[in-house]
């Protein structure tokens, strides 16, 4: 294996794992949970009193939503996925040991997290399609979600 390809089965092994578990109820709901208790509380809690220069507080609200479930779930996936594999399964020892270099490990968990994180935000995309600022930015933001979507189905063949 080159030394450019060594992250893929690191990859590959995290977007197998993943696929097994992302349609479970409580995967799906942990991921949508957050962003909707931040809508509720300060979007129709606090959005009533604020205004904003343009449009409503919503629209102000709903592109930050976005940005923060990804962001936090792709660290909680990563981080959680690391520590159970390194402390309870002792997987990540198999890994190091492996003729793989480190940085390979580290590119590999690190795709890993940008692919699981560009799935926690499809949970809040229809409330973002409302918002004026983010429906711009959805065309170019939908495309690696579906890429991703299309290599998970090929690779399980």
């Amino acid at each position: 294996m080159t030394r450019l390809t060594e992250w893929y089965p690191i990859y590959l092994k995290e977007m197998l794992l993943f696929k097994r578990k992302l349609f479970k109820l409580g995967y799906l709901f942990s991921a949508m949970v957050v962003p909707v208790i931040y809508l509720v509380a300060f979007g129709f809690g606090l959005g009533r009193s604020v205004q904003t220069g343009r449009g409503t507080y919503l629209d102000f609200l709903i592109p930050g939503l976005v940005a923060m479930s990804s962001m936090n779930n792709s660290y909680a996936w990563v981080a959680s996925s690391l520590n159970l594999n390194r402390l309870y399964f002792k997987t990540f020892q198999v890994l190091v040991q492996a003729p793989i270099s480190p940085f390979s490990i580290m590119i590999g968990e690190v795709l890993a997290g940008i692919t699981k994180g560009l799935f926690a935000p499809s949970s809040s995309w229809p409330w973002a399609l409302r918002s004026p600022r983010t429906s711009r930015l959805l065309p170019s933001l939908s495309w690696p979600f579906f890429s991703t979507v299309f290599s998970l189905r090929a690779s399980a063949s």
